[in-house]
């Protein structure tokens, strides 16, 4: 079989680097727009949902208190990635773990 590109499991790592951007920006609908656009699953997306909702409503709440937070404070930080295998068939299977904080 020739080579026709990027190994799957590559792939997949790609695509999880796109949803960790997306969560990176605190943008919830930037982050909804690339599950929606992959029609990938993603487990914890509604608790990621609810701590991305939370986090501008502390903005929200916070603004003319907080200029730092205007400033761009809040960040997420992610601190690790993982893969439960590499992915080299469409047979194959994996589970991606992310681990991340936030910096208000």
């Amino acid at each position: 079989m020739p080579d026709s590109g990027p190994e799957i499991y590559e792939s997949i790592a790609h695509a999880d680097r796109a949803r960790v951007y997306a969560i990176t920006t605190g943008e919830y609908a930037q982050f909804l727009r690339i599950l929606q656009d992959t029609g990938n699953t993603l487990c914890g997306r509604y608790p990621i949902r609810v701590f991305m909702t939370g986090l501008k409503e502390v903005e929200r709440l916070a603004k003319g208190l907080e200029n730092e937070l205007k400033a761009g404070r809040r960040r997420f930080r992610f601190t690790r990635y993982e893969r439960s295998s590499d992915v080299e068939s469409v047979r194959d299977s994996s589970v991606s773990y992310v681990s991340a904080f936030a910096v208000l």
